[in-house]
């Protein structure tokens, strides 16, 4: 069986397109085709970004993308993501989040207080005696 990368050359051939033109329809960039004829995945920023391009490429070829897509996650071990192992990973995004926002209340509060302790100092020591 062909590769992921050798069937979307090979349909985008018997189209007669051109990379340029594939880039100018889908609005995938012409370095990310290349790279999904390649089977380089890597040279996307997150697997999510392959994983869409592959879909738009794919049907835009005429493509059975459900085919490519299992062969995709075969490839690159993405089937226990998809399985639902993921939601640990959401878990753990959400509790980072909610901490992130703690810390953003935190610093103010923490400001403002020491804004006034110092300004109390001031007073005490300038107004006080």
């Amino acid at each position: 069986m062909a590769s992921i990368g050798e069937q979307l050359k090979a349909a985008r051939m018997a189209k007669e397109k051109s990379l340029d033109e594939v880039s100018n329809d889908t609005k995938i960039s012409k370095k990310y085709l290349e790279a999904l004829e390649a089977d380089d995945y890597n040279v996307f920023p997150a697997p999510i970004y392959a994983k869409g391009s592959l879909k738009a490429y794919a049907n835009y070829v005429a493509l059975d993308y459900e085919a490519l897509d299992r062969e995709y996650k075969k490839l690159t071990g993405l089937s226990k993501l998809a399985s639902g192992d993921s939601n640990d990973s959401v878990e753990n995004k959400a509790e980072t989040k909610s901490s992130n926002n703690s810390s953003k209340i935190i610093i103010p509060i923490a400001t403002i207080v020491l804004i006034i302790v110092v300004a109390a100092i001031y007073y005490y020591f300038f107004y006080g005696k």
